[in-house]
């Protein structure tokens, strides 16, 4: 493998606001690579799409030789990163990221998940509720920081 990390001609917009532009980057394993440079630069935004949690607008992306779309699960397995030190992550759904979580965390037991829903019937009396309805949905800002 001639590298651990392989980033080519990554684009990302978000609305016709062009963030990254054709990125290319290639890392050989051993090294250490680090990202700098002014805020609103992208560096959170080409580390969010290099692990998946934002998607691209057309490039390539490869960790350990596994393409990061194709497959995810094995090349996330070669993978540790915090990115803007979260918790949580408010754009996705609190279901999601307690999946996210298990999977790096071998201490959570199969279906532990599944018990988040009865956890807000009996903390909040009802299943439709706010907490089990952000555990489907996305979390607004207020959820969010009552969550994490």
């Amino acid at each position: 493998m001639e590298y651990v990390l392989d980033v080519k001609g990554v684009t990302k917009y978000f609305g016709k606001r062009r963030i990254l532009n054709h990125v290319n980057l290639q890392v050989r394993p051993g090294e250490i690579m680090g990202f700098i440079g002014p805020n609103g630069a992208g560096k959170t935004t080409a580390i969010k799409v290099i692990l998946g949690f934002l998607s691209d607008d057309g490039g390539e992306i490869s960790i350990c030789g596994y393409d990061v779309k194709k497959d995810y699960e094995t090349a996330m397995g070669f993978v540790g990163g915090i990115v803007e030190n979260p918790d949580m992550y408010k754009q996705f759904s609190g279901r999601l990221n307690l999946e996210m979580y298990a999977r790096t965390h071998d201490s959570v037991p199969e279906g532990r998940i599944e018990e988040a829903p009865a956890f807000s019937v009996r903390r909040y009396g009802y299943a439709d509720g706010p907490v089990a309805k952000e555990l489907l949905e996305g979390m607004d800002e207020t959820a969010f920081k009552r969550l994490n």
